[in-house]
């Protein structure tokens, strides 16, 4: 949960990286987050609320998610 607390960064790519579990409500800290790419990983779950919050997302990859 550590790079929750990065509230400059814009963008995650981590697409293809065989994660799992569920995407924490800490995202929703990562205010100026532009772009966030999790395709064809293991995740699973919903969204959590916080996510909708996220103002400036312009561009969200989350093909192949479970």
């Amino acid at each position: 949960e550590g790079f929750y607390n990065s509230t400059l960064l814009e963008e995650i790519r981590l697409d293809q990286n065989a994660l799992g579990g569920t995407i924490s409500e800490s995202i929703g800290d990562l205010t100026a987050l532009t772009d966030l790419r999790l395709s064809s990983n293991l995740l699973g779950g919903p969204l959590p609320i916080s996510f909708y919050a996220l103002s400036n997302l312009g561009r969200s990859f989350f093909c192949n998610v479970e």
